[in-house]
This record gives C-alpha cells, sequence and structure tokens, in this order.
C-alpha cells in the first residue's frame, strides 16, 4: 500500500515515534476514561512517600476485574486492576499501597515497563500485622493472608486441605516489617476468638527486589508462619498485640527484705504475679535453691539444712521472668524483724476504677496471719470523689469516682504496735 500521505503527516508528529504513539494513545485511553463505567472518581487514594502511610487521592481510577490466567475465570473481589489515566505519572512499583473502600490495597503485579498502560493488579489486605517497634511504639501494618484451598492430590478421597496449622502472609517491605524477627507471634481475629501464629525461623523471604542492586527497593514481604498458642499472661487479647505485656509481667514476694533462719526450720515460700497492677491467680510458679545443701525446698517448703546463704528464685515457667531473695541460715537466736507489707506497691487509683490492696504483718521474712485495722484519715476531699471499703481483716477496696490530686487518700493500717501509712492519689484516666 502508498503511504502517499506519510511525508506531510511526517512533519507534525514528534521526532520520537515511540513518544507520538504513546500521545495518541494516551488520548484514546484518556476518552476512555470518560466512558467508562467503571471509573472512581476521587475515591482510590495512593502512598506518596513508600512506606510512611501519607496518602493523596488520584482523580479518577478504572477498576477491572482480574481473571484467573490458566483458567480465564474471574478471580474474587479480593483482586482488582487498576488503570491510571494518562496525567497520573507517579511510578507504580511492587509493594505499593493503596487506599479505596475502607481497605487497604497491595500492589502484587504491576504493568509499567515499556507499556502505554500505567495499570497495577491490586490485592486486598485482609488482616492486619500488630507489633511493636524499636521503642515499644505499636505498629499496624496492612497485610494479605493467604487463604486458597488447596485439594488433596488423590482422586479416590478429594479432601480439600486447608492451612489451618501454617499461614502465608503478604506484607509491604518498609522500616517498620524489616524489624520482624522469627519467632515473632503475632494475633488475628476478633477479639473473642484470637488466634495466634508464629513466624517460623527462616519463614521471612524478602530478598527479592525490585531494583535488581537495591536491597532497600519497594517490592513485598512474605512471611510463612505456623499456629501457636495464645498465652493471655502477656498478650493483649482486646487490642491484638502478642507479647505486649511481657515488660510488665512480675513476681513481686511479700516480704521486702531476705529470710533468716535457724537451721531445722521451714518457711512457706509466698509470691504474686502481677500484670501491671492486675493479680494473675491462675500463673504457676517454679521455686529452685541455689544451694540446696543449706536450703531445700519440696512444695513450697524451704528448709534450712545448714549454716550459709542460698539465693531463692521464683520464675515462670516457658519464660525468662523471674525474682529472687536470700535466705540466711544462722546459729545465733533471730532476733524478730516486723513488716507491713501493701500489694500491690502503688500509690494511685485511676478515676472509674476500683483497686484492692492488701495489707499483712511479716515476721522475719514470713507472713503472720494477724489481722489489720483501716482507719480513713483523709481530709479536705470534697464528697463523693471516692469510697473505702473494708474487705475483711487484710484487705481494702478504694474507688476513684472522680480525680482529685489535690490530696491524696490517707489510709493508716494498724496490726498491734507496728502501723503504716498509705498516701492513694486520686489519678485521673491518663
Amino acid at each position: 500500500m502508498s503511504l502517499k500521505y506519510y511525508d506531510a503527516t511526517n512533519s507534525i508528529r514528534k521526532p520520537n515515534p515511540k513518544a507520538s504513539y504513546y500521545e495518541d494513545y494516551a488520548a484514546i485511553l484518556s476518552a476512555n476514561f470518560d466512558n467508562a463505567p467503571n471509573v472512581a472518581y476521587n475515591e482510590v487514594e495512593y502512598e506518596v512517600t513508600y512506606g510512611q502511610n501519607d496518602f493523596k487521592k488520584i482523580d479518577r481510577v478504572r477498576i477491572d476485574t482480574v481473571l484467573e490466567y490458566n483458567t480465564g475465570i474471574i478471580i474474587g473481589d479480593d483482586y482488582k486492576t487498576f488503570i491510571f489515566p494518562p496525567e497520573f505519572d507517579v511510578e507504580v512499583r511492587y509493594g505499593m499501597k493503596f487506599r479505596w473502600k475502607n481497605n487497604y490495597w497491595l500492589v502484587v503485579n504491576t504493568n509499567s515497563y515499556e507499556s502505554t498502560v500505567n495499570s497495577a493488579e491490586v490485592r486486598r489486605c485482609n488482616n492486619v500485622l500488630r507489633f511493636f517497634g524499636e521503642n515499644g511504639e505499636r505498629i499496624y501494618e496492612p497485610c494479605i493472608m493467604d487463604y486458597t484451598l488447596r485439594f488433596a492430590n488423590n482422586e479416590d478421597t478429594m479432601t480439600i486441605t486447608v492451612g489451618n496449622g501454617e499461614q502465608k502472609v503478604w506484607c509491604q517491605r518498609n522500616n517498620n516489617t524489616t524489624l520482624i524477627a522469627p519467632n515473632t507471634r503475632f494475633l488475628f481475629g476478633s477479639p473473642n476468638q484470637r488466634v495466634s501464629f508464629r513466624l517460623y525461623g527462616g519463614g521471612s523471604k524478602n530478598y527479592l527486589n525490585t531494583d535488581t542492586m537495591d536491597d532497600n527497593s519497594p517490592t513485598l514481604t512474605e512471611f510463612y508462619m505456623e499456629h501457636y498458642e495464645v498465652n493471655p499472661l502477656f498478650d493483649d487479647i482486646e487490642n491484638g498485640f502478642a507479647d505486649a505485656y511481657l515488660d510488665e509481667v512480675k513476681i513481686v514476694f511479700g516480704s521486702t527484705s531476705d529470710v533468716s533462719l535457724n537451721v531445722g526450720n521451714s518457711d512457706v515460700l509466698e509470691a504474686t504475679v502481677y500484670k501491671g497492677n492486675i493479680i494473675q491467680k491462675d500463673v504457676t510458679l517454679q521455686w529452685t535453691s541455689s544451694r540446696s545443701s543449706i536450703v531445700s525446698i519440696s512444695n513450697n517448703i524451704a528448709t534450712a539444712l545448714s549454716l550459709g546463704t542460698s539465693k531463692i528464685t521464683a520464675s515462670i515457667n516457658g519464660t525468662d521472668i523471674s525474682n529472687s531473695f536470700n535466705i540466711n541460715v544462722v546459729s545465733s537466736a533471730l532476733e524478730d524483724v516486723y513488716e507491713l507489707v501493701v500489694t500491690p506497691d502503688i500509690d494511685y487509683v485511676l478515676q472509674g476504677k476500683s483497686q484492692e490492696f492488701s495489707v499483712f504483718l511479716y515476721k522475719n521474712g514470713a507472713k503472720q496471719s494477724d489481722a489489720i485495722t483501716f482507719n480513713d484519715l483523709s481530709e479536705d476531699i470534697p464528697t463523693g470523689r471516692y469510697q473505702v471499703v473494708v474487705n475483711g481483716s487484710n484487705s481494702f477496696t478504694i474507688t476513684n469516682y472522680e480525680m482529685y490530686m489535690k490530696k491524696p487518700v490517707v489510709i493508716k493500717c494498724i496490726c498491734g504496735d507496728y502501723q503504716k501509712e498509705l498516701n492513694i492519689k486520686l489519678r485521673g484516666l491518663y
């Protein structure tokens, strides 16, 4: 066919044929946007700075379904193709994050290399990784949990197998997710049905670069996890953070000093486990003696066998949480030392909360059963701000109805000749 008009049109076209064809296609694509029914206007947001969650709206995005490459069947609503208008000149890359329809979406495939169409295949984030940063801050990272059903390769028993004991997760590789270490646990599910998964020791696949030579280039991180147990002692079940209370769980002994015993005497070993200010009643402690020839332990009873000093340690099984004190075995008669001990060892009650305090008399480090008398000596606190209720012979409860910080609640604890005053602040919710 003769190209008789080619020279005439060549002068008005771009010097670069590629640029000319792209400009022509951009005009067609723009017209297509104006007439397509599946265009979202000012709905889709993109992450301006990779990994920073600073989102900005895109004027218009065409949203298409995704076909399964092998079967040609439309994949579910969690998969979409975002087609961007010509004026959207942002480079779309693996791991790029979008926000649309109250969900986060991650780019799992792109069509930007030498293509006239700037588009990306995205997948909806159907869950979130919750973990702690280097300074203890709480981090929320949208993630994709794989839910593909796998059929057993057996013609006789076509059993559907789901990854109940293991889980594959994708998320954006960024400064936060690179902090995730092997054996880190995560909680998923609704607060009353939390499940836990633990990252395998070699289960982090974050070494696939978008830019060959750039190990920090935007991309996806793939995690492989195994089903693990939820630990109510350490996990924040309500907010979905595993190991949230590791630094708040502590073992507290009744006596604040070491214990002295004569040879042949015994002491009942007692300790309380706290998570914050809340007593944990269903925790089993393991007791050990550093020198069993001096002090032996059997069924929480420590018995002095010979002169010397032994460190007694209480620990929570399966953790590094422990606390210790010394038992000194002496030959001389002991001079009795008495002490009033209050648990928990705090000086405040938060507004709208109630706090129970227990007070016991200790003799030579051993808890006594003597009753305690409690007197409220508070002055000039407006009526209705608090209430003190004596629960029994060794405990009382303070309820803080309304914050008042000018003066504390003063409770005098009396046991025979021994007294102790407690100053409890009525703090606000902060």
